[in-house]
């Protein structure tokens, strides 16, 4: 029998019978194939069932012929129903509706809901041709992206009536939308409510708010929300006297065109932008341009939806707020005039000036008389007509109505007589003295005209009017114009100002000064004048004229607008008389609501109970602690602390007695849920006929809520009554509600049972019946409990009540009754995350006193604020509030002011405060920082936030143990950017060390088997994988590579003991080195006594890449350096390693590893080909380091045959053949990292969990819980542990069932084991493994991604449809089309069993999935795992024990640890038995080591959890100085400033500070005493002595070193804005170029007939060479006395800039010219003098004027940067003229070498000439030189002091007498802009003392 599936034809009635019934509703049929099955047997054909698949929709269904029914694949138990009506969005045309199949005669009628999937969209109305009700359609738009919103699911929640949506806020605003679109005016059937009235309900709930900006596809669903309100507008736009309203025009009925969408959906984005700074800039959407637009007026909008507000139902209203916020924008304020009390008096002793008040100053625009008509008046009041304006254009009318005799003279003067008197009248609107117009009306009434002698201005634009003469500050002069010479140019143009003519700049022609520009300020400047003029003419006239005196009494009334108060308007109330309830049913529903349950008989209970007696109770695992004996075990306090607790932890679960229940048969239970619902059903009937009751009109004319679950419970949970007085309920029907709701959540949890035991789950069975609810708590005091669990189709466990209880009010004990602080421990899976956070966030919130603020882990934070959302985002209508806080978010005040309005909105509306403690730790050292850069304003605010906070914030720590751990350190990095001490040669020494560890790897690894990780790389050019998993090989690497470096240096044999003593040596100190060596070698030697005997490397080799270190990918975080890994490829975001050293090394180590990318390969390869002068050179270095025989190297050997733009050889050959070359590496990092990256910063600000849990100056208590609690010693002094006692046997519960023989199932991986060889080892294990615990970080070589969609692809097709994993801290499911969807939205989320789940490392932590039964994990154990992280891991298996199983692969490297602990561990023992067992690891092993690792990293927590107590301390003391007396909270700048200064810590940056002084081995406490004693901290004596009495204790006998090596934990960096403003200040000012000037002289040198000149004389055109140096830093060290006397440089040669002040570093002239003069004297010449020169010697050369050979050349000096480079000074032919006859001396030559910058020689007389001039004497040395090193004549730079020294060594022409070799490395890097490379001959000369052989 076979088989075979075939695809159905589309155009099949079969194909199209099923798609136009049902399919359809999905999709197009483009993306709906359908497959048949047929099974051939016997050569007969018989058709089966039908496969349907949704393409683009990811989601298939299966038509069984035989049952007539379509099964859903994505969700079990589901099928499509053949009636789609389900009484709600009416008309909509898409969406598939699926109900629960029936199994065993409907006993799986409990449990399930109905579902609709309906495909996202563009939501449009089609036209109707019978006008009935609209239809609705959904257009999809086609998209190639994987991430696109297919569809969306909604659950009918038969109980409550409503759909709902489990993705929040999408999905609430996408069925808000549906229900708008298929609204009517009547009731829908199933919700009780309209479309409208159920999409506003939507929309006003917390589920569809939010704080952060919404998503593409949100925005796009708000838009099409805001777009079904009408357009409105003000006909005209101008105007405000009509409304135009334009209904949409597509399709959309009128009635359901509400005008509070756009007001919503608005308010909605608004709200969600508020806090835009503290994310990503997201991409413009069009909605923006739709709230921008003018299509839509606000106000309008806002005045029609009052008009219209009581016409709809209270449920399609604005919520309270945003009616409250439009009737205080909407208040019109009538015009207020002042009456005679005011400035309307008509008597004037002092007539104001025009010049002086009205015309003074600014901008005017005249009007003219001829546009000044009377009417209408409303154009006087806006402010085109101010009185300046218009005052001129109204005498000039009244001058002409004066002087044109015409008919209507008298009419229109009486009519301008009644516009002045109203421009008095409303005079004070504009700010201008009334006397202006009662002028003009008296000058209009006088006889005298006319009033004026000069022509009128011109009635146009005036600019500054006060401006009548050359303004200099309206002059932009180019920036570069010096100040005196922009005098000059400013007297030009006031001259020409002056004299009345054009501006031509004729002084600084050359300058680009805008003539135009300033012509246009003439013309302004000129035209002011006049009117000015024109003005005081005017003024001089009007004294004349008698001001008539008025009657200041108007008869007139003002106007006055009355705006109804809200609370003023009518509101309907429900007439509650005569409302009785039926007694019997208040008398149960009060019990059921006002009592506890615990004895009543109210729910199901067992039927028999009896204890199980255990026969055989398990021993307690004591060989699973380490060792508490002093002598075996230095940290044995610790072992001895875990013992303790562990043993008590064991007796409590040993004590605790286990019952076995029987329960009531099926039908009982079935019997008693009808009974249930019987009586829920009378109390809904009830409640509803007593609020009805003489209410029925209002209820049938939709003018009350209407009464559903949904708005009942709403109106339940309001406490004050007053607010809801229309819709308030008596004390009895708030009674019988919440009798109701009572059983409604008993009616829940016996469906949730029958549905169990119907599918046969009898655990999950029992533990449901088992849970009688409400027995220790009252629903009526704790009504959003009753809520939640009826929402949440839950019930409140009696363990959680106690929990919550215990966290809103501690039970402190009475050896910490003083510590408020509290956290506890209870088991992983027992609701903490998912219900108890709820219930406190629901209980502790109160609008007056607190704000809840829960903190998370930042890797948990996305799914914490999804659960949260949903969870009291619904019925609760609580908003969550998710706050972050980063150093590159730098808050404005403005933005600092909208966080502190939000934080005291939360309060008062309750919301809850989402975050994580990064967040917090960042904002307030982000407030010191503000203090610190003197930003007051901003630091004030913060500050005022942060006392705010400390007074209403409540927190809440979710994983506290996790949250308070000493790692949770973060640090700002403060002050300018500084190289780090040592500069280049701190990362090449580094560079050769890790050379000299790749050497000598293999034999370490040999050597030290079991102590070191140690994988062979495949070329000898690349780093072999090299780990250190013990200290134990680390002082045998130390030594060989001390020796290599020793090797490569030139040390006398008597100061090598000495120096290795005090590189090996802890206790030895500089000052045995400081008279012996030079600066710069000492500085060697501290690099390396860093890296090696204070253990830098050991730390650095024993970190594993990608899990703890890194390069972080993220693009916006736009470094290059490596930086800590909160887990395998997490980084800590914007954070770097604190000390240098650690940082560079792992740099090193993560490029080695990782290699360079393509763009980083043609960074090097391009900066080779076009800066390096011997690219021909390094590349041969590269190559090698290769194999020449290799395919890829074969290729590529030569720099010549490497062409940059042939893409094939680039992306083929060369890239992937030298990406992992270290050479190459390093060269990218000496060149692009580290001299931009490699810095540090002189100070920094430290907060820790000391900060996060501080009592000080805080009010509320903060709390905390976790699933383990191994961290107990490292919480801060002033937070402790507190468990309930039922929970302290949490411990033992966890280990008991980890020790369970069903997970003894241990493997070994093999060495260096990849991803993808693990998965198969998983796959072939026939463990039946669906989950991988990654909590030892083994899967490194791959993203979650690619790791999770190998697995799968390993996986049975047909067991096996989806792998989930974590992307950025949120869950995505992968299906076998290798698309990708959020986890919660997918059909993934609904099948379990047809997942594999891959968890990281940070992720094996808080997350929750609820694997169903039998699901077995593998769990990796990495290097280093403490039991909390494994328990944590384990526990993710939540019923572990008892349905769910453990299996344990661990590296190879953890395998021999765990061997290495199993045989010390049964050494002592000598039992064949434990022979035998010796031979398997067993889990008392694993959990051995585990223990074993967690007392280590305690007490590596004890040291970093003391030194931030310091910290902290430091901190309280300088926070009591600015809190204490200050109770108005009135922060100075001088206290701020202050602030600051106190909490600012030092860095410790040079290299003798950190290296230099001798270091001791001491305990833990000793090193907090001394460090305790040294900063005088005496901030607290409580917090002084915890600490110590912790110490004392638990530190135990073990020592370290007295300095914190491994500081890198959350060091945030000083903004990239700083840095860079940082490089702005180091460019140099732009400087002034000198003139060239030809001296005399210097033409006169071309004379070689007359008599020689005395150059020593010319001083004003000759100068020594030394003078070259003069205004540099080379000056102090050119040893300037030195140089040949016959050397000189012109004084053109030495002048560069006029610029006076400035170093001339970067303007020292190379020497390019020389002129030899008379073969005596070599002059460096300047190229101006060249050319002239040059022109004078070939003329006389040409015109044969020498009679013989030239004395005097010009010749061209190059200095020779490559091998085989000419310089050209040697050439005769060359020179100028020709001379073949003198010969260069090669002392002269070597001179010139020095001054020009030579890198190479040509042959060995001129590298001889070169050390003889500078006193060196460099390897290889004679037998002679040797035995002078020895003896000390012979430094070990090379250079020999003393001259009788020099002598016997016949170094006969050495010119300097101290040490030049500072200045020539200063002096090369300026003229190379670089280090002179190792490989030149003169870099090996001054850095190696080695002379290079030359062919």
């Amino acid at each position: 029998m076979e088989t075979k599936q075939v695809l159905i034809n589309q155009s099949s009635c079969v194909f199209r019978k099923l798609f136009e019934r049902y399919f359809i509703r999905l999709d197009d049929a483009p993306y709906v194939y359908m497959l048949r099955d047929i099974t051939v047997e016997n050569n007969k054909s018989k058709y089966g069932d039908i496969s349907i698949n949704l393409s683009r929709l990811g989601i298939a269904f299966r038509y069984d012929i035989h049952r007539n029914m379509i099964t859903s694949r994505e969700y079990s138990d589901m099928y499509i129903d053949e009636n789609q009506w389900f009484g709600t969005l009416t008309g909509l045309k898409a969406g598939l509706l699926l109900s629960p199949t029936t199994i065993n005669n409907q006993q799986n009628k409990y449990r399930l809901c109905r579902k609709v999937i309906i495909p996202f969209g563009h939501v449009q109305i089609e036209k109707t041709p019978d006008k009935s009700h609209q239809t609705v359609t959904i257009e999809r738009k086609a998209s190639s992206g994987t991430l696109l919103r297919q569809y969306f699911v909604f659950i009918l929640n038969d109980r409550l009536c409503i759909l709902q949506s489990t993705d929040s806020p999408t999905g609430w605003l996408y069925l808000a939308l549906l229900h708008a679109m298929t609204s009517n005016p009547l009731p829908d059937q199933y919700t009780g409510m309209t479309g409208m009235e159920r999409s506003f309900q939507l929309l006003n709930s917390a589920g569809s708010w939010s704080d952060q900006p919404y998503d593409t596809i949100s925005l796009n669903i708000l838009s099409q929300i805001a777009s079904l309100s009408p357009k409105t507008n003000y006909y005209p736009e101008h105007k405000t006297c009509m409304i135009k309203i334009e209904w949409n025009t597509q399709n959309l009925p009128c009635s359901i065109q509400h005008f509070g969408y756009y007001l919503l959906a608005k308010k909605l984005y608004e709200t969600s932008e508020q806090w835009k700074f503290m994310y990503p800039t997201n991409t413009s959407h069009s909605i923006q341009k739709l709230f921008e637009s003018k299509e839509y007026n606000e106000k309008v909008l806002a005045k029609l939806y009052w008009d219209y507000r009581d016409s709809y139902n209270p449920t399609a209203r604005l919520s309270s707020q945003m009616e409250t916020e439009i009737q205080s924008t909407s208040i019109t304020k009538s015009y207020q005039p002042v009456w005679e009390s005011s400035t309307l008096s008509t008597i004037y002793n002092n007539r104001p000036r025009l010049t002086d008040d009205l015309y003074s100053s600014g901008d005017v625009y005249l009007e003219d008389h001829s546009s000044l008509a009377c009417f209408p008046l409303s154009r006087w009041l806006t402010d085109d007509y101010q009185p300046k304006n218009i005052w001129i254009g109204l005498f000039k009318l009244i001058e002409q109505l004066k002087t044109e005799q015409t008919p209507k003279q008298q009419f229109e003067i009486e009519r301008l007589e009644i516009l002045l008197d109203f421009l008095r009248y409303i005079s004070r609107k504009h700010g201008t003295q009334p006397v202006y117009f009662q002028l003009l009306k008296s000058i209009l009434k006088s006889s005298i005209t006319p009033l004026r002698t000069l022509p009128y201005s011109e009635l146009t634009h005036y600019e500054n009017i006060q401006e009548t003469s050359v303004q200099s500050h309206r002059i932009n002069f180019p920036q570069r114009l010096f100040p005196k010479n922009r005098e000059k140019a400013l007297q030009e143009i006031r001259t020409c100002f002056n004299n009345n003519r054009e501006y031509k700049n004729e002084t600084f022609p050359t300058w680009n000064i805008d003539e135009y520009k300033i012509e246009r300020l003439f013309e302004s400047w000129r035209a002011n004048a006049t009117l000015r003029s024109f003005l005081e003419n005017i003024q001089n006239h009007i004294h004349s004229v008698t001001i008539i005196p008025l009657n200041s009494e108007v008869d007139a009334n003002p106007q006055s607008f009355v705006t109804e108060p809200f609370q003023n308007h009518y509101q309907i109330k429900l007439n509650s008389q005569n409302n009785s309830i039926n007694e019997k049913l208040l008398e149960c529903a009060e019990q059921k609501f006002l009592h506890y349950h615990q004895h009543s008989n109210y729910f199901i209970k067992s039927t028999i109970c009896t204890e199980i007696i255990s026969e055989h109770q398990k021993p307690f695992p004591k060989e699973i602690i380490p060792s508490t004996d002093p002598q075996i075990n230095p940290l044995s306090d610790i072992a001895n602390y875990f013992k303790e607790y562990l043993t008590n932890s064991w007796a409590k679960l040993q004590a605790t007695k286990e019952y076995q229940r029987k329960y009531p048969e099926l039908n009982e239970i079935d019997n008693f849920l009808r009974s249930y619902c019987e009586q829920s059903t009378q109390m809904r009937n009830e409640l509803i006929k007593s609020i009805k009751l003489n209410n029925e009109l209002l209820f049938k004319t939709g003018l009350m809520i209407r009464i559903l679950p949904t708005t009942l419970i709403s109106i339940l949970q309001q406490t004050n009554t007053d607010n809801l007085s229309s819709s308030s309920l008596t004390t009895d029907q708030r009674t019988l509600l919440g009798g109701l709701l009572v059983n409604c959540v008993v009616e829940q949890q016996t469906e949730r049972a029958l549905y169990l035991a119907n599918h046969e789950k009898w655990e999950d069975f029992e533990k449901e019946i088992s849970n009688i609810p409400h027995t220790n708590w009252i629903p009526a005091d704790h009504i959003s409990w009753l809520i939640m669990e009826l929402e949440m189709n839950i019930t409140i466990r009696e363990i959680q009540i106690q929990v919550a209880r215990h966290m809103m009010n501690p039970k402190t004990t009475e050896d910490n009754s003083s510590i408020r602080n509290t956290v506890m421990q209870m088991n992983m899976g027992e609701g903490k995350t998912s219900i108890i956070l709820p219930m406190l966030a629901l209980s502790l919130s109160s609008s007056s006193s607190s704000l809840v603020r829960i903190i998370v882990l930042k890797s948990l934070f996305p799914m914490n604020y999804q659960s949260l959302r949903c969870k009291l985002g619904g019925l609760l209508n609580r908003r969550v509030l998710p706050f972050a806080c980063r150093r590159d978010m730098n808050f404005s005040n403005l933005q600092v002011e909208q966080i502190f309005t939000r934080l005291q909105q939360g309060l008062s509306n309750c919301d809850v405060v989402l975050t994580s403690p990064e967040d917090i730790l960042s904002f307030d050292l982000l407030t010191i920082d503000k203090c610190r850069r003197n930003e007051f304003d901003v630091g004030q605010s913060m500050l005022s936030v942060q006392h705010w906070c400390k007074t209403y914030i409540r927190d809440i720590l979710d994983e506290s143990d996790e949250i308070l751990h000493v790692k949770y350190q973060l640090i700002y990095s403060v002050g300018r950017q500084q190289q780090v001490d040592g500069g280049v040669e701190r990362w090449k020494t580094i560079q050769s060390i890790l050379t000299f560890v790749k050497q000598h790897a293999a034999t370490i690894a040999h050597q030290y088997g079991d102590d070191v990780f140690y994988k062979a790389s495949t070329r000898k050019s690349h780093f072999p994988e090299f780990r250190l998993l013990s200290h134990q090989p680390f002082p045998s690497l130390c030594k060989l590579i001390l020796k290599e470096w020793l090797n490569q240096r030139s040390f006398r044999q008597n100061e090598l003991q000495l120096i290795e003593s005090f590189i090996l040596n802890t206790d030895s100190s500089i000052d045995d080195l400081s008279d012996r060596f030079p600066e710069t070698t000492i500085q060697l030697f501290l690099i390396l006594r860093g890296l090696l005997s204070s253990e830098l490397l050991f730390v650095a080799l024993k970190r594993r890449y990608r899990v703890n270190f890194g390069v972080n990918q993220n693009s916006k975080f736009n470094r290059l350096i490596a930086v800590s890994f909160r887990a395998k490829d997490v980084a800590a975001e914007n954070t770097e390693f604190g000390h240098p050293d650690i940082a560079i090394i792992l740099t090193q180590l993560s490029y080695y590893y990782s290699g360079l990318n393509d763009k980083q390969m043609l960074q090097c390869f391009d900066r080779m080909n076009e800066q390096e002068e011997d690219p021909d050179m390094i590349y041969e270095e590269w190559i090698s380091q290769e194999d020449k025989n290799d395919n890829l190297i074969s290729k590529i050997q030569h720099w010549k045959s490497i062409n940059l733009k042939n893409y094939q050889q680039r992306t083929e050959y060369l890239f992937p053949g030298l990406r992992h070359n270290i050479l190459v590496i390093n060269y990218f990092l000496n060149h692009f990292v580290f001299p931009r990256e490699a810095k540090q910063f002189p100070h920094k600000l430290v907060s820790t969990p000391w900060d996060l849990s501080s009592s000080f100056s805080r009010k509320q208590i903060i709390t905390g819980f976790s699933g383990t609690n191994d961290t107990q010693l490292l919480l801060p002094a002033h937070i402790h542990q507190c468990d309930l006692p039922e929970l302290q046997k949490t411990d033992a519960l966890v280990l008991n069932n980890l020790l369970r023989s069903e997970n003894e199932n241990y493997r070994c991986l093999p060495i260096s084991a990849s991803s993808e060889e693990i998965l198969k080892q998983i796959v072939n294990s026939h463990l039946n493994i669906q989950v991988i615990l990654d909590v030892g970080a083994l899967f490194i070589d791959g993203t979650n991604h690619q790791i999770a969609t190998k697995w799968l692809n390993l996986l049975d097709k047909s067991k096996i449809d989806y792998a989930v994993y974590f992307e950025s801290d949120e869950v995505f499911v992968s299906d076998r089309l290798n698309r990708f969807h959020a986890f919660s939205t997918s059909p993934a989320s609904e099948r379990l069993d047809r997942c594999v789940f891959y968890l990281d490392e940070i992720h094996t932590r808080g997350t929750d999935f609820k694997f169903p039964s039998g699901f077995r994990a593998a769990v990796t154990l990495g290097n280093g795992l403490t039991k909390d992280r494994l328990v944590q891991a384990c526990m993710r298996m939540r019923k572990l024990g008892i349905c769910h199983w453990l299996s344990f692969w661990s590296s190879n490297e953890v395998h021999h640890q765990i061997e290495m602990l199993k045989r010390n561990s049964s050494s002592s023992s000598s039992s064949d038995q434990n022979k035998h067992s010796s031979e398997e690891v067993t889990l008392a092993d694993i959990l051995r080591w585990v223990y074993e690792n967690t007392q280590q990293a305690t007490w590596d927590g004890l040291h970093h959890w003391a030194t931030q107590s310091l910290s902290f301390q430091r901190k309280v003391t300088a926070f009591r100085n600015i809190y204490q007396n200050n109770y108005q909270q009135r922060y100075t700048n001088t206290m701020m400033e202050q602030l600051a200064k106190d909490c600012l810590e030092n860095e410790i940056l040079d290299l003798k500070s950190m290296y230099g002084p001798s270091k001791t081995w001491q305990t833990i406490y000793e090193i907090y005493c001394a460090r305790y004693e040294y900063f005088q901290i005496c901030s607290s004596i409580e917090i002084h002595e915890a600490v110590s009495k912790r110490l004392k204790e638990y530190s135990g006998s073990k020592k370290l070193l007295s300095q914190l090596l491994d500081e890198e934990q959350q060091r945030e960096l000083e903004q990239e804005q700083e840095m860079e403003e940082e490089r702005q200040q180091k460019r140099p000012p732009a400087v002034q170029p000198c003139e060239p000037v030809l001296h005399n002289e210097i033409q006169r040198l071309c004379d070689m007939q007359g008599p020689m000149m005395n150059l020593s004389k010319l001083t004003a055109v000759f100068h020594p060479l030394k003078d070259a140096f003069l205004d540099t830093t080379f000056q102090q060290h050119s040893q300037s006395h030195c140089w040949q006397k016959n050397l000189w440089v012109s004084t053109e040669f030495q002048r560069v800039i006029q610029t006076r002040g400035e170093s001339l570093d970067t303007f020292l002239r190379p020497p390019r010219w020389v002129l030899f003069y008379r073969n005596k004297h070599v002059i460096v010449v300047s190229g101006f003098e060249a050319n002239r020169l040059l022109g004078h010697l070939q003329l006389l050369n040409h015109k044969k004027k020498l009679n013989k050979p030239a004395t005097t050349t010009l010749r061209l000096l190059l200095p020779r940067l490559q091998r085989d480079q000419s310089i050209f000074i040697d050439i005769p032919r060359l020179t100028i003229p020709p001379n073949v006859s003198f010969s260069i001396p090669i002392q002269w030559l070597a001179q010139l070498f020095v001054f020009n910058g030579t890198l190479y020689f040509d042959t060995v007389e001129e590298q001889t000439a070169y050390c003889q001039c500078l006193g060196l004497c460099p390897k290889p040395r004679t037998k002679l030189e040797d035995d002078a090193f020895d003896n000390g004549w012979i430094a070990l730079d090379g250079y020999v002091e003393q001259l009788k020294h020099r002598q016997q060594l016949q170094i006969h022409h050495c010119c300097f007498p101290t040490n030049p070799l500072t200045f020539v490395k200063k002096l090369l890097e300026n003229r190379n802009c670089s280090h002179a490379p190792l490989t030149s001959h003169v870099g090996s000369i001054i850095f190696n003392a080695v002379k290079l052989p030359i062919p």
